[in-house]
């Protein structure tokens, strides 16, 4: 009976040891301002691509095919983000705020010049964001126009991989 236990808990362990890879997360905080939650996904992507290796690489593989058909050509563009569904937040103005949202970064990759090579594609990244801030409310203050005041702001950013992501053309229904 131990002997089951201590391999049960190995395995619960080295299982959930793997998965929270602290490496492909980030928290911030402030009590300045309310993140920009497009620009704080952005740079975190950026920010993987630069100093994760398991990232790089997975990165470097899923472009090789594209860098090779383009050789010098190859030109990776400004990522772009999306708010992706299901999303869920709520606001009271006496509280705060709370979200879980899901995010792609989208970014396009090619030939980089007015004439295409069709070699051209897109890396598609799939982000958890997760927000959370406390404000306080003045009735005399809210009279006025005046937003409700930021107490603390947290925003915490997960990356959940590169996702396959295929585009078809759609086919209106017949009238």
């Amino acid at each position: 009976m131990k002997t089951a236990l201590i391999l049960f808990l190995t395995v619960f362990l080295c299982h959930f040891g793997h998965c929270a890879d602290t490496s492909r997360e980030v928290t911030k905080v402030s009590t300045k301002k309310r993140f920009d939650v497009s620009e704080e996904v952005k740079a975190f992507y950026r920010h993987l691509l630069e100093s994760n290796a398991r990232v790089k690489g997975q990165y470097e593989s899923l472009t090789a095919r594209i860098r090779e058909e383009n050789g010098t050509d190859f030109f990776a563009f400004d990522p772009q983000v999306m708010e992706g569904f299901p999303s869920e937040s709520h606001w009271r103005v006496q509280t705060g705020f709370d979200s879980d949202e899901r995010y792609l970064v989208i970014q396009p990759i090619g030939f980089g010049h007015a004439r295409g090579s069709h070699n051209d594609g897109a890396i598609v990244s799939l982000f958890r964001v997760r927000t959370e801030g406390t404000t306080t409310y003045d009735d005399a203050l809210a009279a006025a126009g005046a937003e409700p005041k930021l107490i603390s702001n947290k925003i915490t950013i997960t990356f959940l991989g590169f996702q396959n992501f295929k585009v078809t053309d759609l086919k209106p229904a017949k009238e």
